[in-house]
């Protein structure tokens, strides 16, 4: 026992543990509370971006997939053949948004590709904008 200087004694090692989780009644503090709506809308602001932006990487990876393949193929048919694929990621290409050239000699095709999609939040709605551009070679 330790003897303090207003005569009372106190144990040595007693110490009072600080709260660290709010009060024992399960009330939590504004500050936690407060992250955890950070966080939550922080998430749903990622989710919202990061699917279009999987789509594209799918949808490029999809026609990198198909080039070797119809490098000998005529322009309109390389043209619907990628129309048709951005249908299976909800695109809907139009001729106009995509351009394809077919290089024989050079065993070669190439294609670029436009599109636009939004994404709509409660208070904000932003465009993106994407541009697949893919060269590619038989095997």
């Amino acid at each position: 026992m330790i003897k303090e200087k207003n005569g009372s004694t106190k144990r040595s090692g007693s110490r009072r543990l600080p709260r660290l989780l709010g009060s024992a009644r399960g009330e939590g503090s504004f500050g936690c509370i407060f992250t955890a709506l950070l966080i939550a809308v922080a998430g749903y602001v990622a989710y919202n971006f990061v699917i279009p932006y999987y789509h594209f990487n799918a949808f490029e990876s999809r026609m990198a997939e198909m080039v070797p393949y119809y490098r000998n193929q005529p322009a309109d048919f390389v043209q619907q053949a990628v129309i048709d694929i951005g249908k299976e990621f909800d695109l809907t290409l139009k001729p106009e948004q995509v351009r394809v050239q077919v290089l024989g000699r050079q065993n070669r095709l190439i294609i670029d590709v436009q599109y636009t999609r939004t994404v709509e939040l409660p208070f904000y709605t932003h465009t993106l904008t994407f541009k697949p551009h893919l060269t590619g070679t038989a095997y």
